[in-house]
This record gives C-alpha cells, structure tokens and sequence, in this order.
C-alpha cells in the first residue's frame, strides 16, 4: 500500500476522525460527570441544610436550640469530615456539629443579603 493509494487514504481519513471523535466524546464526557456530581453534592448540601434548619428552635428566653438527632451519622463523630456551624456576625459561634469537637471554622467576613445562600470551601479541623 503506497501514500498515495485510495486505500491509505481512506484509512488514514478514518483513524483521524475516529481519534478526533474519542477526543471530543473524552472531553464531553468528563464535563457531563463534573456538571453532574456538582449538581448531585449540591442537592445533597441543600438537604442536609434542610435537615439542619428543621431541627433549629428558639428556648423561651430567646437563644438558639438545636435538636442534636440528624439522619447522616458523621455529624455525631468527631472529626468525621462532614460539619455544619451556626454563628452570626454580633456573637460568637452559637450552635456547631459534634464532628466540629472543640474547632470554630473560620468562616470568610463577605456580606450577604438577608436569606441568601453562599457556599465555601474551608479546610477542616486538622487541616482536613
């Protein structure tokens, strides 16, 4: 078979458009997976804040209460990786996992509008 044959040609054409479609079918693919993990964690941190509000109360005297049974267990385990905090920006921290033990996150001083959901990535205790 010779550069200049049909058959070469015609081969060289198809090992190109094949690799060329395995290229854009890799990159396609991994973008899909990455949209939909993101979204999947999202919907998962929207329920477990959900869960989280539910559970909050007021005492008579005004202060925070926090019914300490949530569904994932980690929130229980110290240092499991899965924490939640409560503070606001007058006081000091007022409600936090057990998972949190005896570490405050250092939450970033931005402004947010009343109600507004902002999400952070924070190192966890011990660096985690």
């Amino acid at each position: 078979m010779t550069r200049r044959s049909l058959r070469f040609r015609l081969l060289l054409a198809a090992a190109l458009s094949i690799t060329l479609a395995l290229v854009a079918a890799g990159v396609g693919l991994t973008a899909l997976f990455e949209h939909h993990v993101t979204r999947r964690l999202e919907a998962q941190l929207d329920e477990t804040l959900g869960q989280i509000l539910g559970h909050l109360g007021t005492t008579p005297g005004g202060r925070l209460r926090f019914d300490p049974i949530l569904a994932d267990p980690r929130f229980q385990t110290p240092l499991s990786g899965l924490y939640w905090q409560i503070q606001d920006e007058d006081r000091p921290t007022l409600l936090r996992s057990r998972s949190l033990w005896d570490v405050v996150l250092d939450l970033p001083a931005d402004v947010l509008p009343d109600g507004a959901l902002h999400r952070h990535q924070l190192p966890g205790p011990a660096g985690q």
